[in-house]
C-alpha cells in the first residue's frame, strides 16, 4: 500500500513537471477515475484504505512536484503571462468539421490539422453505440468507457466557440492560449476506449482487430513520419541571444517590454559617473564585476530582473532599481568610489525555499514509506 501510494506519487509528480498544461487537463481524468474505483471496483470494507492511499498518492505527487508548480502558480503574477495571452484563445477555437477531418500540414496555428482522428472518431462512435448492450453485459465495462466518453465530449466542448462564454469566465483555461490543445485528452481517452473496444471482443478475433487498428493508425499518419525540412545554424546562433520561437513575451518580467527592445553591448556598464568595469565571471546565475571608480557611479545590469537577483557590494547587500523608465526592467544600482567588487546573484526566494522544504520533505517520506515496505516485505 505505501509503496503504491509512493509510487503513483511519482508518477503525478513526473507528470507535472513534463508539462503542467497537460497535467491539468489530465488531473480530471484521474479523480475521475479514482471516483470510478472507489464505487465500482473496490469493496465497500476496503473503501476506506482506497481514500487513504489515494490521498496520500495526491498529496504526495503535488509535495514532490511543489518546487516547480507553487512558483509556476503564485510568481506568474510577476510576468506578462496573464496580459499576453488574455483573450488569444477567442481566434483559436475550431469547427466542429476541422475536427472530423483536416489534410496534414506542418504549417502554425490555424494552418496545421486539428482533426480528432479517423480511427480515433471510429473507435469513439463505437463505444458510445455499445453502451447499451455492455450495460447489460457487464457494469463495471459500462462506467469505464462512460467516464472516458464524458472525458471526449467534455474535451470537444471546450475547443469550440458555444465554450466562449466558460473561456471568459476562468483566467486559468486562458492560459493554455489555444483550445486545441485539448486534443491531447482525445488523444489519451480514445487510446483507452480503443483498448477496452479490443478487450471485450470474442477472444478469436482481438489479435486480428489490434492488428487491422494498428496497422490503421499508421498509415493515416503515415505523413508526419518524415520532418518537413531541417533549419542549420551557425554556433553562434545557440551562444548568443537565442531567437526561437519558443516564447512569445509572455515569460518577460512584469516591469519589462514584452520583447527586447536592443542588445545591449556588454554585460554591464556605468551610466553615470566615471569608472571602469572587468568582467570577472558571467555566469547564468553569478555575475562578477570589479569596479575602479573616480566618482560614485550608477551601474546597469543588463538583466532583466526578477525576484531572486540581489547585488552584493564588496559582499554588502545593496538595494536595487529595476523600474526606470529608461531601462525598463533592467537592474540599476549605485557604487561608491574607489575600487570595489560586485556580485549579481541569483537565487531562491521566500517562496521558492518554502516550495523546495515542501519537495524535499515529500522525497523522505517517500524513501522513507518505500523503505518499511522493503523491511515488512523481507520479515515475512
Amino acid at each position: 500500500s505505501l509503496t503504491s501510494a509512493s509510487l503513483g506519487g511519482i508518477s503525478l509528480a513526473l507528470l507535472i513537471t513534463a508539462h503542467n498544461a497537460i497535467s491539468l487537463m489530465a488531473l480530471p481524468i484521474a479523480l475521475l477515475y479514482m471516483v470510478y474505483c472507489y464505487f465500482i471496483i473496490t469493496e465497500k470494507k476496503q473503501r476506506k484504505l482506497f481514500i487513504v492511499k489515494n490521498m496520500m498518492l495526491l498529496i504526495l505527487g503535488f509535495g514532490l512536484a511543489a518546487f516547480f508548480w507553487i512558483p509556476g502558480l503564485l510568481e506568474g503574477k510577476f510576468t506578462l503571462r496573464n496580459i499576453v495571452t488574455n483573450g488569444v484563445y477567442k481566434d483559436r477555437f475550431v469547427s466542429f468539421s476541422e475536427l472530423l477531418y483536416g489534410p496534414w500540414s506542418y504549417g502554425g496555428t490555424g494552418l496545421f490539422t486539428v482533426q480528432l482522428g479517423i480511427i480515433n472518431w471510429i473507435i469513439s462512435f463505437a463505444s458510445l453505440l455499445s453502451l447499451p448492450f455492455i450495460y447489460r453485459k457487464n457494469k463495471k465495462i459500462f462506467w469505464f468507457i462512460a467516464l472516458f466518453l464524458i472525458s471526449i465530449i467534455s474535451a470537444i466542448f471546450v475547443m469550440l466557440p458555444v465554450s466562449n462564454f466558460i473561456w471568459g469566465k476562468v483566467m486559468l483555461l486562458q492560459n493554455f492560449q489555444f483550445p486545441w490543445r485539448f486534443l491531447a485528452v482525445t488523444v489519451f481517452a480514445t487510446a483507452a476506449l480503443g483498448a477496452i473496444f479490443v478487450e471485450i471482443l470474442p477472444k478469436k478475433v482481438q489479435t486480428v482487430t489490434f492488428i487491422i487498428l494498428f496497422a490503421a493508425v499508421l498509415f493515416l499518419n503515415k505523413d508526419y513520419w518524415h520532418a518537413k525540412g531541417y533549419i542549420y545554424k551557425p554556433q553562434s546562433f545557440y551562444t548568443g541571444i537565442y531567437e526561437g520561437t519558443t516564447d512569445t513575451g509572455e515569460s518577460a518580467p512584469i516591469w519589462s517590454v514584452r520583447f527586447m527592445e536592443k542588445k545591449a553591448q556588454s554585460p554591464a556598464q556605468i551610466i553615470d559617473g566615471i569608472g571602469t568595469i572587468t568582467v570577472v565571471k558571467h555566469a547564468p546565475s553569478l555575475h562578477i564585476y570589479v569596479l575602479n571608480n573616480k566618482t560614485n557611479v550608477r551601474m546597469l545590469e543588463n538583466t532583466l530582473y526578477f525576484p531572486g537577483w540581489r547585488v552584493l557590494v564588496d559582499s554588502v547587500q545593496i538595494p536595487i532599481q529595476f523600474q526606470d523608465e529608461q531601462y525598463r526592467g533592467l537592474m540599476t544600482f549605485m557604487v561608491p568610489q574607489g575600487n570595489h567588487t560586485v556580485q549579481i546573484v541569483f537565487g531562491e526566494s521566500k517562496l521558492r525555499l518554502i516550495s523546495d522544504a515542501v519537495s524535499v520533505i515529500s522525497f523522505v517520506i517517500v524513501i522513507i514509506f518505500l523503505g518499511l515496505d522493503i523491511i515488512k516485505h523481507k520479515k515475512k
